[in-house]
């Protein structure tokens, strides 16, 4: 090390939740405020020489409220809400680059101020012709974000950019219960994510060039049981996303930073199979696996960081496999002697 280094945080959270309830409806409140301080200064090029040099300066906070109304009617079941959220940061980040050899310190600046505001709504209707063994449930969320975000690199460039996204999620669900104990669902939900802007973009026009929101359709289909009189759980799901303007993060080497990008067309499919088994009242087995099959189906034609053969597919393994056991080897009037065992694996 040259220099002397820290890493230092230091977070302030706080919440309120308040809650009425009277007959078959209840309201509640929630309030959270978070205020976050982060220091650090990093020898990146790990050598005795000040060869390459970062430093952060954080100064973050947070809040949220939102509002919550449950009710429900003899065969309706449903949930209304409001949401707010507000943040705003900035960030101190000092670069140098070969210090030793005379380069200045590169006082770079960025921040943030977004807020997002969103209604939502969700009914669960039981019809009475089939004697609550269907369940037909429709929900919806329209949001609306506004993003204002600056960065300043001395010397260099300086800018301010903001822009509003807004979305409508629907989300739509059938269940039946072929018995007390063994359900069946078919789901279809819209999922949304926002655009925003890259704060530690190495140009001007791409800091500019804010990347667009993410959609999913996202469709599932599955299984919950309890069987062998309630001592084996045994859940089934088998699920296809389809994605457009995929956010992946990607290093760009001219600004040493993470940027984000969007892929046009991105696809994710697989399955799932959950068990739990309480072989004796002593002893308990479970099981769980998933299989997934992830694919950009639409590379963007201008990309220069990287091809799509070299992108890859983050955190997206094709099989994970969990098994264990649980056994209670002795029970006494001094306690108890538990043994626990499992193996993971995960694809590459």
């Amino acid at each position: 090390n040259d220099w002397s280094f820290e890493e230092k945080s230091e977070s302030k959270s706080h919440a309120l939740h308040v809650s009425w309830t009277g007959d078959n409806i209840a309201l509640r409140s929630i309030t959270s405020y978070r205020d976050l301080d982060w220091d650090d200064t990093l020898d990146i090029d790990g050598t005795p020489i000040d060869i390459f040099h970062s430093s952060r300066d954080v100064d973050y906070e947070s809040y949220s409220q939102e509002f919550q109304l449950t009710g429900s009617l003899e065969r309706l079941e449903y949930v209304l809400g409001a949401y707010y959220f507000d943040e705003e940061g900035d960030v101190f980040n000092p670069i140098t680059f070969f210090g030793a050899f005379g380069t200045p310190t590169a006082n770079n600046e960025y921040g943030l101020d977004n807020d997002s505001v969103a209604v939502y709504g969700q009914a669960d209707w039981r019809p009475a012709m089939f004697d609550d063994r269907l369940t037909l449930s429709l929900g919806v969320r329209w949001t609306e974000e506004e993003k204002d975000q600056y960065i300043d690199h001395p010397g260099d460039y300086a800018a301010k950019a903001d822009e509003t996204f807004d979305n409508t999620s629907p989300t739509v669900a059938v269940s039946w219960a072929f018995t007390d104990d063994i359900n069946g669902y078919a789901r279809y939900a819209k999922g949304w994510k926002s655009g925003g802007f890259n704060g530690e973009a190495s140009s001007e026009e791409r800091f500019l060039e804010s990347y667009d929101d993410e959609e999913v359709d996202a469709y599932e289909i599955g299984l919950k049981s309890l069987l062998w009189d309630g001592r084996l759980q045994l859940n089934l799901a088998a699920f296809y996303n389809e994605i457009e303007d995929f956010q992946l993060s990607v290093f760009e080497g001219a600004a040493a930073a993470s940027l984000v990008t969007n892929i046009p067309e991105y696809e994710t499919q697989g399955a799932e199979v959950e068990a739990v088994m309480l072989v004796t009242e002593d002893l308990r087995l479970n099981l769980a696996y998933g299989y997934l099959d992830a694919d950009y189906e639409e590379f963007p034609e201008d990309f220069t960081l990287f091809s799509k053969d070299e992108a890859g597919v983050p955190y997206s393994p094709e099989n994970t496999l969990t098994v264990g056991a649980d056994w209670t080897v002795a029970r006494t009037d001094w306690g108890t002697w538990d043994f626990h065992v499992d193996v993971n694996y995960t694809d590459d």
